[in-house]
């Protein structure tokens, strides 16, 4: 017997058993059989046989979608009419043969759509090559199941049954069960909430099918059969599902209404293009797609092509692996605009979550190797292979930064600026002065009148007595000349390193936009940090020469790795400058070495002496060991030098003032305490007080600390006024900077914790009331205060009672069909429908359509619902009544007034 007859032979079982308690083991048995046989269907077998035609395509674009339906529907039409790609379009069967690939571009992400031959039933048998077809829709991530609006909508069910045969879960989510597979132990099942289809016994007939007999299991929801098979199965794949409802031009207005209560559906015409937007929208919604613009640095963020990823997929670190994978190796930190950070812009991790539209900047990591000795370094292995002088058979280029049409203005700017500055500079110096305009000169009419039209010789003659100005002119003119020119011969447009990895080449911009080469010795090229280092210009020093040369870093650094490391081959013979500063070795200097008394000879010898660093003096910092090291250093000195130096020293200024002026920080005695408050006075009055209330019954009355009742009489001395906290040696006036703390104590039930903070650290298990409902705003209690009645309801108890919980709060309208209810019934997780709505919602599905559990068709009559129904008439009569006789009394009473 073969698999599909095996799989006919126990579904046809299935349909003959009748559902209830006592066959709920069975059945799962029975679809345990099922699952096991049609993953052997599922999974190919290993054989020589040659490859034949296939169905998939490359899969490219950041999301795919395919077309999934039976023959004839419009799925090339659809195809052809949404992406632009032709599609064989006939008005017979079977058209499409083999897979039609097309892509479009929504909302800056690139969408691969698939039209997929049509399927018939029993295609997850392999009938019409369905098994083909179904695989390929396996990897998508949105299929869009194509249904004809003139044929029966049975068809919807015929597909889900096929694609389901074959492991694909529609618009579902991953069953919210832990399934854990161990060595001894026997079945551990374990549930949260109360389940419905599943109990131990059940569990345990399904995992013998699958012989396993030692395993955990959490449920953690109200789960099914079907939902633990599939995650022993582990082979199930969840693509969300758009039913694409075509020809809708061929049907009426009604029809139409009727049809958009189908859920997840989206009705279209192919042929004439409606309702498209809709399509590519819900499109948008159910591929769940992630938009993440890039930002480079000094530049406006490029939002027309953004990095797009997946909803399963929203970390820094897969960011970075769709840009290339071999940015993680080099990662420091990202930078982050947008609604997943605090602080616009915010440093995050690769761990980081972004949410959708966000804007990202890059940092990575370079490593920089700082050498103290030059001659005696070592690279690593890594280095030397790749710096090798045998890698290098041509030149290599390391920077290249084209902005040619920028420097060729600049040095536009400057020419014109230089010939403007020393023109006005010589009208200044040859204007005629004073003196000579007063002398009578005969001079054309119209040459005078050009003259005057001049503006140079205008606005030089303003100066015309101080042509001192002119050298300053020329000056200026030919600053402006020396600074733009030297940009341009100072900004490098390429860096190039030569053939043999022994030159650098700098192409730099020359005046007017063209071009000047300089090739000097790598050894002779340094750089004062490393280029992660500098924001926007990246000074390059070479020995000998005035000026630096400038990498501008909005260029691109096409050899990174060479340009951080490189070096020549003889290291030892010829010591290597690279793109890092050198340290300079040591602080000495030479000086001549006096000779000796004994020595003959009237050369000097030179020594090399170091030059000693002051270390700078903080005064701020007091101690001895400093003051030693001084005077030594000191010691040449004269003796003045050597006094003690003790660093700082605090001294009093002896202006404190005394009495409430400092807040009775320096107070000593009041001698101006009224009667009534001294000490003294207070303590005779506590006496006579204890001695009233000593045999006297206790009234409740709160009269003090030091004021109640006392078992042993009060002594009249300072021990005795001391143990009762009073004070007969006085009068001694107490600080005034020492505040009262007040303690706010509330019920017995409430959380103090909470209630003052909002915080408690027991969260859920504490056993008292979380409760702030009696706080007030700030602005509340500013309006009471303005209108006068702050405080006014403090002594209401009746704000601190606790709403009955005897009361069922009932729902006034269903939630289906949002209007009164009808016969209500309600579910066994207490939720009210009408009775009609309940029924068609169990025909689609037999979850409830408010909390998503399992009703198992049983719905009871909402007798207490049913009863308030009945009872509203009655008390709105009532309540009528009342409000008539209420409105008679007030007229009897305005007309007693009145007369």
């Amino acid at each position: 017997m073969s698999i599909v007859e095996k799989i006919a032979q126990i579904e046809a079982e299935m349909a003959r058993t009748q559902r209830n308690k006592a066959t709920a083991g069975h059945l799962g048995l029975l679809k345990a059989r099922l699952a096991k046989l049609r993953r052997e269907l599922i999974t190919p077998k290993g054989g020589g046989g040659g490859t034949g035609e296939g169905f998939d395509v490359a899969k490219t674009g950041d999301a795919r979608v395919g077309f999934v339906g039976f023959p004839s529907v419009g799925k090339s039409t659809l195809l052809s009419n949404l992406a632009g790609v032709y599609s064989e379009v006939a008005a017979y069967e079977f058209t499409t043969l083999t897979t039609v690939p097309g892509c479009i571009k929504y909302k800056g992400a690139k969408i691969q759509l698939l039209d997929l031959p049509g399927i018939i039933e029993g295609a997850k048998d392999g009938k019409g090559r369905g098994r083909q077809v179904i695989a390929v829709a396996r990897t998508c991530s949105l299929i869009f199941i194509v249904l004809d609006v003139l044929k029966p909508l049975g068809h919807k069910k015929i597909i889900e049954r096929e694609l389901e045969g074959y492991g694909i879960r529609l618009n579902k989510d991953p069953p919210n069960i832990v399934y854990r597979r161990k060595d001894k132990g026997g079945i551990n099942l374990q549930t949260i909430g109360t389940q419905s289809e599943l109990d131990l016994d059940l569990v345990k007939s399904i995992l013998s099918e699958y012989k396993i007999h030692n395993a955990d299991i959490t449920l953690r929801y109200d789960a099914t059969a079907d939902d633990l098979i599939d995650v022993i199965e582990g082979n199930r794949i969840y693509i969300p599902c758009i039913y694409l409802l075509n020809k809708i031009d061929q049907i009426t207005v009604e029809e139409l209404d009727i049809i958009y209560r189908i859920p997840h559906c989206v009705p279209i015409s192919a042929h004439h293009r409606w309702n498209f937007d809709d399509l590519l929208e819900k499109l948008w919604d159910y591929l769940q797609l992630l938009r993440i613009y890039t930002k480079p640095k000094g530049q406006l963020p490029d939002y027309e092509s953004p990095v797009v990823l997946q909803s399963g997929l929203r970390t820094v670190e897969h960011f970075c692996d769709k840009l290339h994978r071999t940015i993680m190796k080099e990662f420091k930190y990202a930078l982050v605009w947008g609604s997943s950070v605090k602080h616009q812009p915010q440093k995050v991790g690769k761990d980081h979550v972004v949410m959708n539209c966000v804007r990202v900047k890059l940092r990575h990591f370079f490593v920089i190797a700082r050498v103290k000795n030059v001659a005696n370094r070592s690279l690593s292995s890594e280095a030397d292979a790749l710096l090798s002088p045998r890698q290098f058979t041509k030149d290599v280029l390391l920077f290249k930064y084209e902005n040619p049409r920028y420097y060729k203005m600049l040095t536009i700017f400057g020419t014109s600026q230089f010939i403007f500055w020393s023109a006005l500079s010589f009208f200044n110096w040859t204007s005629p002065s004073d003196e000579k305009q007063n002398e009578e000169v005969q001079v054309d009419d119209e040459f005078l009148e050009k003259l005057r039209e001049n503006f140079l010789l205008k606005f030089a003659s303003k100066f015309s007595d101080y042509r001192a100005l002119s050298g300053l002119y020329f000056a200026l003119g030919y600053g402006c000349l020396l600074v733009t020119w030297l940009m341009a011969l100072r900004s490098v447009r390429m860096l190039v390193l030569r053939k043999g990895g022994m030159d650098v080449t700098f192409v730099t911009y020359a005046p007017f936009g063209s071009s000047r080469m300089v090739t000097v010795p790598l050894a002779t090229v340094s750089c004062a940090r490393h280029r992660g280092a500098f924001r926007s210009q990246m000074p390059v020093k070479v020995f000998g020469r005035m000026f630096h040369f400038t990498l501008d870093k909005r260029g691109s650094f096409v050899r990174p790795d060479l340009f951080d490391v490189t070096r020549i081959e003889n290291m030892a013979e010829k010591p290597v400058c690279t793109f890092v500063k050198r340290k300079r070795l040591g602080g000495g200097m030479r000086k001549a070495k006096e000779s000796s008394e004994g020595s003959s000879s009237d050369e000097k010898e030179p020594t090399v002496i170091r030059v000693e660093r002051k270390r700078r003096e903080n005064p701020l910092i007091q101690g001895t060991s400093g003051i030693r090291s001084k005077k030594k250093r000191e010691k040449g000195e004269s003796s003045d030098s050597d006094r003690e130096d003790v660093g700082v020293s605090y001294k009093a200024n002896f202006q404190a003032r005394e009495g409430p002026s400092d807040m009775g920080a320096t107070a000593t005695f009041e001698l101006d305490t009224a009667h009534d408050r001294d000490a003294r006075a207070t303590f005779e009055r506590t006496r006579k007080l204890n001695e009233e209330l000593k045999d006297a019954p206790d009234d409740k009355v709160y009269r003090g600390m030091s004021t109640y009742g006392q078992f042993k009489d009060i002594k009249d001395n300072a021990k005795g006024s001391a143990g009762n906290k009073l004070n007969s040696v006085g009068p001694i006036r107490a600080p005034q900077n020492v505040r009262a703390t007040v303690r706010w104590d509330y019920q017995p039930d409430i959380c103090k914790d909470y209630k003052e903070t909002g915080f408690c650290g027991f969260g859920d298990s504490c056993k008292f009331l979380h409760d702030r409902s009696d706080y007030k705003h700030g602005w509340q209690i500013e309006r009471e205060l303005e209108e006068g009645r702050y405080g006014a309801d403090d002594d209401d108890a009746s704000r601190y009672e606790v709403a009955s919980d005897n009361d069922d709060d009932f729902p006034f309208k269903c939630i289906i069909c949002r209007g009164s209810f009808k016969h209500p019934v309600v579910t066994r997780c207490k939720h009210y429908f009408c009775e009609k709505c309940a029924l068609e919602r169990y025909k689609k599905s037999q979850r409830c359509f408010a909390c998503g559990a399992q009703t198992s068709g049983v719905f009871n009559p909402a007798k207490k619902l049913i009863e308030r129904l009945k009872n509203e008439p009655e008390q709105k009569s009532s309540d009528d009544d009342d409000d008539e006789d209420d409105v008679d009394e007030d007229a009897a009473v305005d007309q007693e007034e009145k007369s």
